[in-house]
């Protein structure tokens, strides 16, 4: 058996294989430069070069040669898979391993020129756009080449393992894309059986599970040079060498007599079938537990649903392989055992509730942040603002360092696991059962809302070692009431007033105007006011209000300051958006503000049809209970009998003082609601004046419906 060391490389062999194949390299090398640069070229002629459509242009490339190391291994190799032609090329006068790796340079040298003269051919497209970034494109081409060439030796693997050209390509695509299915596997099974899994795909790590995932990662990370993809490149780089190093050995003891047989190492199809049918099954009762799910400890229908769909793929898998289904059940007899040992690792995930990943809540927490959507607007307003302008983030998350308001969250974190057992700790059973169960009344957190709606809410803990933590959970919105706690920390009240609480970062107002209550009027800001003392003050009222006034209906309602703004964005550009800030009776430094500059809220000019919705003393809703109700309450359609009235311009003057926008009441109370043809702006009476209102109203003509959205729209202009 010839040492590594003493393996040689044939130059004139690869002389002659290039020769050889020389049509085969100036056809891809057409291809390739057709797709980019001409294709690519041509195309931005027409609608302008930009780095969006450049990247196109490489990804056919990729494409192109990742498809071509499969025609390339089976040109180089085609002699493995025929008896005669491998008896011509081992009686040739070298050994084994030279012959192997100077065949094997030799389609890399094919693989690596088309390529090569594509991507750099291209290059001066990128001088077109705005900002080139021609250092990257160039460390972009080693980021392909090396997961290309690591593509190509696992093909190379995969050959000497097979002895057919199908088998070869079969299962060396499969070879290639396992490590990624295996990483689909795990993250469905977590994403079925862990409640509160919570984590993304980590493509950093799959770049270094699968060079296919590394091909089309790291060359599109926005980074000429990093640790990750340095560190990348030589993970790969060492890879190559060891299976290289397989390759060989395997090759040296590769039995020619069992050419043109579907694999010539008998442990290869039994590896890799089964580690693949394994997986499936895994994926198969990961799809079957959601779908099926039942509350029994091990759920049998999918355990055995799973198992008999993979027993099948494996005797299918086997009758190809032996192109025979006279073992096939034999074959279904070795994946019984399989199979078990299967259930015998997923069984015990469920059984300890992921090893203790479902109700473990971390310890020594730098910090910890959660978001949330709040669809009553009670804690804060996920609809109101462009959040992105304040904190350049989509996504609202509330941070939170300190030892005490850490430990509010850790409750809230053991609030919902506790709240959880009695759902099975599972998603779907919650889902389905939240509004009937006989433990959600116990289960409420805002003793005086009983709201039956589910929003989902992510935890992430930052822990003293640097690493993150994070659990996501639908839950009962009543769960968040603990949170009223935190309700004037800074986090949530710069999500509430983020107009007020970032006004330093404004760089230019457009436009500033004052609406009436019913936002039918608006007027002009003078010259007089300063918009950045006004936030000052608006600040220092609100931090003023406790919870239970903010949260309240015992207030007065005026309107609101609207505010174009703009601030210095990325590359210099102005970043633009609209919000407002609500003015009512409980901010008394703004309100002498606008006095003293002679801004005056104005009086408001109604032309809208406005009606009253009574509240059902026998069947409470807490649409009569909560101000500025959003979307999700108005889907309930039931055998609710609204009853509901229109008023005149006279009787609306007189409720009007006492109408609020936003806020909360233990009590019911009339809804107020203005419709013209595009809105409707819902209100809550202060329920301290509902006898008079009541008596006010008591001689008009009373209506009925089932149907919420007849009061809410104006039928007739909505349908049009």
């Amino acid at each position: 058996m010839a040492k590594i060391s003493k393996i040689k490389i044939n130059k004139q062999h690869i002389h002659f294989l290039l020769k050889q194949n020389r049509r085969f390299i100036i056809l891809m090398i057409a291809t390739m430069l057709i797709l980019n640069p001409v294709f690519v070229g041509l195309l931005g002629l027409i609608t302008d070069i930009s780095k969006g459509l450049l990247i196109v242009g490489q990804v056919f490339n990729i494409i192109l040669a990742i498809i071509s190391t499969f025609i390339v291994a089976s040109m180089m190799f085609s002699f493995l898979n025929k008896k005669i032609a491998i008896d011509v090329y081992h009686s040739l006068p070298i050994d084994r391993p030279s012959l192997h790796l100077t065949l094997y340079l030799g389609g890399l040298i094919i693989l690596i020129i088309p390529f090569t003269l594509s991507w750099f051919v291209a290059l001066p497209l990128h001088l077109f756009i705005d900002y080139p970034e021609i250092i990257q494109v160039i460390s972009s081409y080693l980021y392909v080449i090396i997961p290309l060439l690591a593509i190509y030796t696992m093909v190379c693997y995969v050959q000497v393992n097979t002895g057919t050209s199908v088998d070869a390509n079969l299962y060396g695509l499969i070879v290639i894309l396992l490590p990624f299915f295996a990483y689909l596997c795990y993250f469905a099974y977590a994403s079925a059986l862990l409640l509160g899994f919570n984590y993304s795909f980590d493509w950093d790590l799959l770049s270094y599970l699968s060079p296919l995932i590394a091909i089309f990662y790291n060359p599109f990370l926005g980074d000429a040079i990093s640790t990750h993809l340095i560190t990348n490149q030589l993970y790969w780089i060492i890879l190559m060498a060891i299976l290289y190093f397989v390759i060989i050995k395997i090759y040296q003891r590769r039995l020619s007599e069992r050419t043109q047989q579907p694999f010539t190492n008998r442990y290869f199809f039994p590896i890799v079938a089964t580690f693949t049918v394994s997986l499936l099954q895994i994926l198969l009762y990961s799809v079957f537990y959601m779908i099926t799910y039942s509350e029994s400890a091990i759920n049998v229908f999918s355990l055995i649903l799973a198992f008999l769909i993979a027993i099948i793929a494996y005797m299918i898998l086997d009758a190809v392989a032996k192109r025979s289904f006279k073992g096939i059940l034999k074959a279904g007899l070795h994946y019984l055992v399989v199979g078990i040992l299967v259930f015998v690792l997923i069984i015990p995930i469920k059984l300890t509730k992921g090893f203790g990943f479902i109700d473990h809540i971390p310890n020594n927490i730098q910090s910890v942040s959660i978001s949330f959507y709040d669809s009553l607007s009670l804690i804060h307003n996920s609809n109101k603002k462009d959040n992105y302008f304040y904190d350049q983030n989509y996504q609202t998350h509330f941070t939170f360092t300190s030892k005490e308001d850490i430990n509010k969250i850790i409750t809230l974190h053991q609030t919902i696991i506790d709240n959880y057992q009695y759902f099975d700790y599972n998603e779907n059973n919650f889902r389905s059962n939240y509004q009937t169960s006989s433990y959600a009344e116990g289960m409420n957190n805002f003793n005086d809302i009983d709201y039956d709606d589910v929003t989902y809410l992510t935890i992430e803990y930052l822990l003293d070692n640097d690493q993150i933590t994070s659990r996501e959970y639908p839950i009962n919105y009543n769960w968040l009431g603990i949170l009223l706690d935190l309700y004037q920390n800074d986090e949530f009240v710069k999500a509430r007033i983020p107009l007020a609480y970032y006004h330093e970062l404004i760089t230019k107002i457009d436009e500033l105007t004052l609406t009436d209550k019913f936002g039918s009027v608006s007027t002009s800001i003078n010259d007089n006011f300063d918009f950045h003392e006004f936030a000052e003050l608006y600040l220092l009222d609100h931090k003023e209000l406790d919870t239970e006034t903010i949260m309240g209906t015992d207030y007065q309602y005026y309107g609101r300051l609207n505010a174009n703004i703009c601030r210095i964005g990325d590359n210099n550009l102005d970043y633009c958006t609209n919000d407002y800030l609500d003015i009512d009776s409980r901010y008394h430094r703004v309100l002498a503000y606008l006095e003293k500059t002679n801004n005056l809220m104005p009086e408001s000019n109604i032309k809208a049809t406005v009606r009253v919705i009574f509240p059902d003393e026998n069947n409470e809703s807490s649409l009569f209970k909560i101000a500025n109700f959003g979307y999700y309450y108005y889907d309930d359609r039931g055998d609710r009998i609204y009853r509901y009235t229109e008023i005149n311009d006279e009787q609306l003057k007189q409720l009007a003082d006492h109408l609020v926008p936003y806020g909360f009441t233990n009590t019911q109370t009339i809804v107020v609601v203005l419709v013209n043809n595009t809105n409707n702006y819902t209100y809550l009476l202060n329920p301290v004046y509902l006898d008079e209102a009541l008596r006010l109203l008591n001689d008009n003509p009373i209506q009925h419906t089932i149907d919420i959205y007849e009061i809410l729209y104006n039928q007739e202009a909505y349908q049009k």
